[in-house]
């Protein structure tokens, strides 16, 4: 899992960390140029599940996000979940890795 306090937030708007329950989210993301990055390490070649646990208030649902692994994109839109603090985990897709590390990046889709 990679922890929102882990994340490298590339903004040009609002982007920030926020504390909530479980540990903390990113929010305010405004602008489309914004995005994350996380360095992943993997421990071991496997086939690993990517996933998001994403929030959002019906008013902003729809959002195209894209989740890319080591070059692999996994698209989806941001669902309505009720509120900003419900959130929903979103099984995305799975993907083969060696050990070592790899860039993992959130950004919107345009």
């Amino acid at each position: 899992m990679l922890n929102a306090r882990e994340a490298e937030l590339i903004t040009r708007a609002r982007l920030k960390f926020e504390d909530s329950d479980g540990g903390g989210d990113i929010g305010w993301w405004t602008n489309t140029d914004d995005e994350i990055r996380w360095r992943l390490v993997v421990p071991t070649d496997g086939e690993y599940s990517i996933s998001a646990r994403v929030s959002c208030a019906r008013q902003f649902s729809g959002s195209r996000v894209g989740v890319t692994v080591a070059g692999r994109s996994f698209p989806f839109s941001v669902p309505d979940t009720g509120e900003w603090y419900y959130y929903v985990d979103l099984a995305l897709g799975n993907i083969p890795l060696k050990a070592g590390t790899y860039p993992v990046t959130v950004k919107p889709r345009k």
